[in-house]
Order: C-alpha cells, then sequence, then structure tokens
C-alpha cells in the first residue's frame, strides 16, 4: 500500500475542528504503521516544510507550487501513474498496489488500515473510509437520491472487520487499486478541470457506469469540517 497525503498552505474559512494538517498527518502516520506515505505539499511556507518532514523524513516530501487544488491532485494521481516522475517517490510497478489518497483535513481510527485492506477482497473499485453525513441527510433533500440508505440499489457488504455500504459518491480522500486508476484516467482529468475538483459529479459518473465504491458503516475515518463530521463517533473527544 502506497499513501499519498495532499496538502498546501491554503487556509479556508470552513469551521473545522481544532486540529492542524500536521496533526492529521500524524494521525495518518500512527494508523498507518509501516506503510509508505509520501506528502506532496503545494505551496507550503518554509517552516511547515521543515515539519512535514520531520514527520515522514525528507525523502517522503515533494515540494509543489501549483497553488491550485485541482492542479495539485492531478499531480498526485500523475505520480502514481508515472506520468510525473520525482526522486522523492519510487515507481510503483505493481498495477495491483492500492493506493490511498488523503487530503489534509481528515482524521483516522486505531482499525483504518487493516479495514481498507480487507475491503479491497469484496470485488469493489473505490474504497472510503468515510460514512459522510450525507447518507443520513432525512431532513433535507437530497444531492443526489442514490445515497439514501432506504434507496433499494444501494447494497450492504460484510468484510472481515467491519460492514460497507455501497455509495454513489465520495470525496478527494479514496483508496484505488493503480490498474483501476489508469483506466478511468479520462475522468479524473475531467475532475481536476476547475480549480476546485468536482468529486461528486465524477464519482457519480463512475458509478453510473458500474465502478462499485464502498464506505464503511460505521465510519473508520471523518472530515474534520464540523458540520460535516462522520456519525455517531465523538471526534472532538476521542484521541486518535
Amino acid at each position: 500500500m502506497r499513501i499519498i497525503f495532499r496538502t498546501s498552505s491554503h487556509k479556508h474559512q470552513k469551521i473545522k475542528l481544532k486540529i492542524s494538517p500536521l496533526d492529521c498527518l500524524k494521525n495518518l502516520k500512527k494508523v498507518f504503521k509501516n506503510t509508505d506515505i509520501t506528502v506532496v505539499g503545494d505551496n507550503i511556507i518554509k517552516s511547515q516544510v521543515e515539519k512535514y518532514k520531520k514527520v515522514v523524513g525528507k525523502k517522503n516530501f515533494i515540494e509543489i507550487n501549483l497553488k491550485n487544488n485541482s492542479k495539485s491532485l492531478q499531480y498526485c494521481i500523475d505520480l502514481v501513474l508515472g506520468f510525473q516522475k520525482s526522486k522523492n517517490f519510487k515507481k510503483i510497478s505493481n498495477e495491483n498496489e492500492l493506493v490511498y489518497f488523503v487530503e489534509n483535513d481528515y482524521l483516522h481510527t486505531i482499525n483504518s488500515k487493516k479495514n481498507l485492506i480487507d475491503a479491497f477482497n469484496l470485488n469493489i473499485h473505490y474504497v472510503s473510509l468515510y460514512d459522510h453525513p450525507d447518507y443520513y441527510d432525512n431532513c433535507k433533500k437530497f444531492t443526489d437520491f442514490r445515497q439514501a440508505l432506504d434507496n433499494p440499489e444501494k447494497k450492504v457488504l460484510v468484510g472481515k472487520y467491519s460492514h460497507w455500504v455501497t455509495a454513489s459518491s465520495t470525496t478527494c480522500t479514496f483508496a484505488v487499486k493503480k490498474k483501476i486508476l489508469l483506466e478511468d484516467y479520462s475522468y479524473f482529468k475531467k475532475m481536476c478541470k476547475r480549480d476546485i475538483p468536482r468529486d461528486q459529479k465524477i464519482f457519480t459518473q463512475l458509478t453510473n457506469k458500474g465502478r462499485l465504491l464502498i464506505s464503511p458503516i460505521p465510519s473508520l475515518s471523518t472530515h474534520i469540517e464540523t458540520s460535516y463530521l462522520a456519525p455517531l463517533i465523538n471526534w472532538k473527544q476521542n484521541k486518535f
């Protein structure tokens, strides 16, 4: 397994837990022990660069200056597929290598790694460890009705350690095997055409064409924006 942790110095106005991108990286490293983690930092100030390098090692940090969310995601995808090269990234030769793309504002629970590996035994294509609260938006109109758990097309799968449910879309934090990423490359090129990746739209297109995306019940990770915390876990008090 390879992990690409994508970060930048760009500040959002969104209300989030008082957890920094560096804290999210430390959590990721703690949870995914003995896993190769590469940090791709877009327009990171020098003092922060050194802090990231201290966590993952200087040979696992790639500095870019694209100043753009979509362009940095495209860079990471191209890096995995060999279309971009860096002395700090070892080429992925195995087409079945599992790659986990992680944004800098996600927390993970302690059992994330074994669950993620096990999920790919379920004959699926994409995995999110985030049980998005949109799936349970009972009081509002769904962005995509297929997200609703009472949608008859949804399937619940049982893994070795967790239950999983099919989803129609997810965020830019997701896992996939290299060969599937290559097959679906044109979709991700479309995702990255605007400044902000159109994750919901592109993943919906992928699942519409037959790709299987699953997420766990309950969640194994969360986006740290307070309006979108994964349900049933006290992310504010638990120490991950």
